[in-house]
């Protein structure tokens, strides 16, 4: 599976990605704010997506409704750090599941599959 991680706390997203790769085989790529996320989308193929909310340039709600457009039925999925937004998120993205950092491993997983 190839997965697109855009978190502009570049600590957070490469531990994320660092456990991942211990629990799974996913080819995973990083982007650290949203005109890099944006490039890469637009550039590459992924099966699934983790978009913080709260990125600088593009935040991850505006990169979702580009791969909406780009991608039939994508596979993404939202983390946060701030509650308010993931909650005004769930009304306007109710299709795509929300992880409030800080989350366990072993739920993302589950959702990617």
């Amino acid at each position: 599976m190839n997965l697109l991680i855009a978190d502009d706390e570049k600590f957070f997203a490469e531990n994320l990605k660092q456990l991942l790769s211990v629990e799974t085989s996913y080819n995973i790529i990083l982007s650290f704010d949203g005109d890099d996320a944006l490039s890469k989308i637009m550039s590459e193929d992924f099966d699934a997506y983790i978009l913080d909310l709260n990125m600088p340039y593009i935040s991850g709600d505006k990169l979702a409704k580009v791969i909406a457009n780009k991608v039939i039925s994508p596979k993404i999925i939202f983390i946060s750090a701030y509650s308010s937004l993931a909650n005004e998120l769930r009304i306007n993205f109710p299709q795509f599941p929300i992880l409030e950092k800080p989350f366990e491993i072993k739920q993302l997983i589950k959702l990617l599959n």
